[in-house]
């Protein structure tokens, strides 16, 4: 079997691990607020069984995911990650009792259309790489603008969510209603400035696992002060991703802000793919590729 075949699997179980622990974990919020009417009264979420629960399978699906990078594409896999948006159509439903629109159906329909093309056209090649070879890739102007680029989306979007806050408590006290544009902003401007910043742990992690495959593979990396330092900043990135996503949970609609959350995470994470690894080259030279960027276009 293709290793591609193999990181594909592993990442789609991964994926719908991460979205079960988000809707349970939304359920440990809801469990917490109905507990009493005052916050001061509530438990701490920390206390609830189904929040505990959901954030051991979404760490779990995490580790699972993390494992998948040493056999694919990150663009591949970035872009199956998408799957979770038909996952999140069956567990917001029978976790949360949220119901599903026909427009949400069909969306869901259009991203198992994608995935299907996208398994068949997408980059299905993963290089192993040295540690040197890693850090050349930091260099190349390509990704340093598109670095600068996303970290400006990301400023930016924290500026807009810490005024749309700061708005929604001064019309809180004052007994008005914010705007609907703000109030539409607040979920979109979070996930944006979390997402950008989160989706990094999936370019460390799939620089960890090719690493550790080039180190199995008899080139040993662990002498490498890159690998440590790229499995801090994973480590980094991760811990602010999972924290983002329950500050997101406690505060939004889940049917509302996991898809926000999983459109920035697969878009970006495709993207930093593309770029980091150059993968966009293969695309570029196999007419063949093409039909993925369909399958890139139509879960978002």
């Amino acid at each position: 079997m293709a290793t591609w075949l193999v990181g594909a699997g592993i990442n789609i179980c991964g994926s719908i691990g991460i979205n079960f622990g988000t809707n349970l974990m939304k359920l440990g919020h809801t469990v917490r607020e109905n507990a009493a009417e005052k916050e001061e009264d509530r438990p701490s979420i920390t206390t609830i069984p189904a929040w505990r629960f959901g954030l051991g399978i979404f760490i779990t699906g995490n580790i699972v995911n993390f494992l998948s990078f040493g056999f694919a594409a990150q663009s591949l896999l970035s872009a199956l990650g998408s799957v979770q948006f038909v996952a999140n159509c069956i567990f917001a439903t029978t976790v949360n009792g949220e119901t599903l629109t026909n427009r949400v159906k069909f969306g869901t329909f259009l991203i198992i259309l994608g995935n299907i093309m996208l398994v068949f056209f997408g980059v299905q090649t993963s290089e192993t790489y040295t540690a040197e070879e890693m850090k050349a890739f930091y260099r190349k102007p390509v990704y340093l603008i598109f670095l600068g680029g996303t970290l400006c989306v990301s400023m930016s979007c924290f500026f807009l969510y810490s005024q749309g806050r700061a708005m929604a408590a001064a019309a809180l006290e004052k007994g008005h209603e914010l705007s609907a544009g703000w109030r539409a902003s607040l979920p979109a401007t979070f996930a944006l400035y979390s997402g950008i910043i989160g989706t990094n742990s999936v370019l460390f992690s799939k620089i960890m696992s090719t690493l550790l495959r080039t180190t199995f593979q008899g080139e040993s990396q662990l002498a490498e002060w890159f690998m440590w330092v790229v499995l801090c900043a994973f480590i980094f990135t991760a811990v602010f991703w999972v924290a983002q996503g329950n500050r997101a949970l406690a505060m939004f609609d889940a049917l509302v802000i996991v898809p926000m959350l999983q459109i920035v995470w697969t878009t970006f994470s495709i993207f930093l793919g593309l770029v980091f690894f150059e993968e966009y080259k293969i695309l570029l030279s196999e007419p063949g590729a093409w039909p993925d960027s369909l399958g890139l276009t139509v879960p978002a």
